[in-house]
């Protein structure tokens, strides 16, 4: 566990903008990955001034060498105040609790989309959101459930994929989605002006693909946020300030 802190020490709010299928008004999402069981007191004020439709944690709330208590108290500080998703990452299942994790989540309030989907009205506006686990250990269920979403989507109707790993990218090209959410990379630590996707990135290695911003995918939109976790990264952060993505989906014209 890293204690050197060389890192931006602030949250750095980014906006995202994109159009989605069959919106009438506007949509706004916050999307919070990879805390690894850190604090979110900076984060929620952020996201009041916000004020989204909803919230969704896009995996590695938790964290394998750090007790639930942090994931969880920003599970119910979340969900008292929005409606609130989460999916599991890597990092639930390496707890050796998986199911444990899962439950707790439930607990707080918050929808927990493991291999599920959910139709989310929004005013005028319905979003099916669906959350595919993370293949760690499970590849066949991965696939199942990517396969399940990938099914569930109707033509002309906003549809959002939250899963956690953007290299899977190969994976998600050319899907029926208006967005493909994900997190995991941690922005690839060590940023600089000439190194567009960061140094490093988890289960990738040096010099990776996919670790902050939008890329498209064949026609396919793929966010990767940059996580918010500082303390509890192996690597520390460097030129590479947490990152909390405020969405705004718009009506296609």
């Amino acid at each position: 566990m890293s204690r050197i802190q060389i890192w931006e020490p602030s949250i750095k709010a980014v906006p995202y903008s994109l159009p989605a299928e069959g919106l009438v008004s506007p949509v706004k999402i916050a999307f919070l990955s990879d805390l690894h069981g850190e604090g979110h007191a900076d984060c929620l004020a952020m996201v009041r001034e916000f004020a989204p439709d909803l919230v969704i944690f896009g995996g590695d709330t938790f964290d394998e060498r750090v007790s639930l208590k942090g994931g969880l108290e920003a599970l119910r500080a979340f969900q008292k105040e929005f409606r609130t998703f989460y999916i599991p990452g890597n990092h639930e299942i390496k707890t050796g609790r998986y199911d444990l994790v899962k439950r707790a989540a439930r607990a707080t309030g918050v929808r927990v989309l493991a291999g599920e989907n959910a139709l989310v009205v929004i005013g005028e506006n319905q979003l099916l959101l669906c959350g595919v686990e993370d293949p760690l250990h499970q590849e066949k269920v991965y696939r199942a459930q990517l396969l399940q979403a990938c099914q569930a989507v109707r033509p002309g109707r906003c549809a959002l994929l939250v899963t956690h790993r953007p290299e899977r990218a190969k994976d998600y090209a050319g899907l029926p989605f208006d967005l493909v959410l994900t997190g995991h990379a941690h922005g690839g630590q060590w940023r600089f002006p000439f190194l567009r996707d960061g140094f490093l990135a988890p289960d990738v290695g040096f010099f990776p693909k996919y670790t902050g911003g939008i890329y498209d995918l064949e026609g396919t939109k793929l966010l990767v946020s940059r996580g918010l976790a500082v303390k509890n990264t192996r690597v520390p952060r460097i030129g590479n300030p947490p990152e909390l993505c405020l969405i705004t989906l718009l009506p296609r014209e």
